[in-house]
This record gives structure tokens, C-alpha cells and sequence, in this order.
């Protein structure tokens, strides 16, 4: 099984964690055109939970998400590959628990728990604080199609370790 996730250019944009899930085909692409193929294909292979009138993603341990923040906080953004962390610097996080996660990409969900209000500016820290005031452990949503899959989680530091190893964002090394 091959460590790494490539894009069809030869660009590294994540760990293979298909092992974790269960990958929607029998055989796991080696490369993917785009980012968001990727993205699609790895959150197909995340096991859906359905439960109290909400889906979840069911996020197993050792899960590994990126971030371009080296200390995690309430309110940081982490994502499924390291070219949508947009920066530099990206830093690798592995979840040490399970975790059920709401779909916000579910829209059923988003009317169940979300003012448009709150969607409609885009505010990742008003969003988690009402996912949180809920009792839930975070969530995954896409704002739009031209933005990456976000994860945010209620207390990170309960559920993510940090990798001591610094990665580059192979899309903006500077030459």
C-alpha cells in the first residue's frame, strides 16, 4: 500500500489514510486530478452516522488533519490535505480518539441546528460556539464549492495530538 497522497502532477497533498475508512472502490486511486477529487473521495469512504435527526461523520483515530497553526486553539481551522491550509508552514495533527463529527455538508443538518445568519458570514468562531452549546464535539462543512472542507472541533486539544514535524506546503515553496 503506497504512504502518500499524490495529485496527478506528482504533488504530496496528504498521508494515506484509507486504511482508516472504507474507500467507496475496491481500488484506491494512487493520484488525483484535483484536490477536491481527493477531498470528495476521502470524505465518501468516512462512515455516516445517522443519529437524533443529524448525520455525522465518524472520524477514526489516527486520522490525520493539517493545519497551519503549530498551537491548536478553540477556534482553528483543519483540513482533510495539506494544499488547502493556504500557508507555508503546515503542521499535521492525528486524532487519539474516535470522534463523531456533524456534517455540516449535509444541508438537512444545517437546518436543523444553524441560522442562515450565522452561515451566510462565514464565521467559523460563532459557528463552532453554537455547535458546541449543543454538546457536540465539532463538525465538517463546505462554505462553497471554491473553498476546501473545514474542520472545526469543540476542546481540539482533547482529541488531537500534534506531530512534532514541521511539513511545507509543496504549492507555495518559493523557488
Amino acid at each position: 500500500m503506497f504512504i502518500m497522497i499524490k495529485l496527478h502532477n506528482g504533488t504530496i497533498i496528504s498521508k494515506n489514510q484509507f486504511a482508516l475508512v472504507k474507500p467507496p472502490t475496491e481500488k484506491i486511486p494512487k493520484s488525483f486530478k484535483t484536490v477536491e477529487e481527493y477531498n470528495q473521495y476521502l470524505l465518501s469512504s468516512i462512515q455516516i452516522l445517522y443519529e437524533d435527526n443529524l448525520f455525522f461523520y465518524q472520524i477514526p483515530s489516527s486520522f490525520v488533519v493539517y493545519s497551519d497553526k503549530k498551537l491548536i486553539s478553540e477556534v482553528t481551522d483543519l483540513y482533510l490535505n495539506t494544499v488547502d491550509v493556504h500557508s507555508k508552514n503546515v503542521y499535521k495533527y492525528t486524532f487519539v480518539e474516535p470522534i463523531h463529527l456533524v456534517a455540516l455538508d449535509h444541508f438537512s443538518n444545517l437546518e436543523v441546528l444553524i441560522l442562515d445568519k450565522i452561515i451566510q458570514k462565514h464565521e467559523s468562531s460563532a459557528l463552532l460556539e453554537k455547535v458546541c452549546t449543543f454538546g457536540l464535539k465539532g463538525y465538517i462543512i463546505k462554505f462553497a464549492n471554491s473553498k476546501p472542507y473545514i474542520i472545526n472541533l469543540c476542546s481540539p486539544e482533547k482529541y488531537l495530538q500534534p506531530n512534532p514535524t514541521l511539513q511545507s506546503n509543496p504549492t507555495l515553496q518559493s523557488n
